[in-house]
């Protein structure tokens, strides 16, 4: 009894201090009804901050540096009612709220949000090893095109990692595209083979 006591008590610290510290790295918050006021105190890499609406056109984007303190307002006065995303683009994640704006002003849904995982790439001479954590298992697809728009190869998948080794050795040298479709993002990915 002592011993699940004991775990009880540690398992509450790490999700007491998980929680406090990422409330204190990123804090949103509403006024006015109509201004979006975005504050990071301390991030660990460069990102990117975009505001976007439903459709995925970009309102307003930014670039974080790493360690610096940022602050800043959005004014969405002008914007129509609907649906918008705020998205907090760091190397391999892409961390994802929404905003709804309705005739009473702006609803932040922190609880609606979602972490979208970015594919990661590693080139080795010829050898390409690619990598995408896809842990709601969305259709993913992903096309490898040569430097004047070809298509050299497709490949899809659903399952929770999407892990593929590319040969190049068979390929004339120059710049590659590879563009993943993963759900409604898509992410595009340029390598050189020499």
């Amino acid at each position: 009894m002592k011993k699940l006591s004991r775990f009880a008590v540690a398992v509450f610290l790490f999700l007491f201090t998980f929680h406090a510290r990422a409330g204190k790295d990123v804090e949103v918050k509403i006024q006015e009804e109509q201004n979006l006021v975005v504050e990071f105190e301390n991030m660990q890499s460069s990102a990117f901050l975009s505001f976007r609406d439903q459709k995925g056109e970009i309102l307003f984007q930014d670039s974080l540096t790493n360690n610096k303190p940022y602050r800043t307002t959005l004014n969405l006065e002008v914007l129509p009612k609907g649906i918008y995303y705020l998205d907090i683009e760091k190397d391999f994640v892409i961390h994802s709220s929404i905003i709804i704006k309705n005739e009473d002003g702006l609803v932040f849904k922190g609880d609606s949000s979602k972490t979208v995982f970015k594919p990661r790439l590693k080139v080795d001479k010829e050898m390409v090893m690619v990598f995408l954590n896809n842990p709601e298992m969305e259709n993913t697809r992903m096309e490898v095109y040569d430097s004047r728009g070809n298509l050299v190869c497709s490949f899809k998948d659903s399952r929770d990692i999407f892990k593929k080794t590319l040969d190049f050795s068979e390929v004339p040298k120059g710049e590659y595209t590879i563009k993943f479709q993963k759900g409604t993002r898509t992410f595009t990915e340029k390598i050189l083979i020499a």
